[in-house]
């Protein structure tokens, strides 16, 4: 989701990264845009599979 994002209604989406960690201190969220009813190019795919978080 984009970092400014909101539902239906205009409220925006809880952060979920902090309880994230709580679960699981390795994890780590990544950020990429994927715009709506659409899928990501298998270049960003890759990008995304890659990445390690940060």
């Amino acid at each position: 989701m984009e970092e400014d994002e909101t539902n239906y209604a205009g409220e925006p989406f809880v952060p979920y990264q902090d309880l994230a960690r709580q679960l699981c201190p390795d994890a780590s969220c990544c950020r990429h845009a994927i715009r709506d009813l659409s899928a990501p190019t298998p270049e960003l795919m890759t990008t995304i599979l890659d990445a390690d978080g940060d």
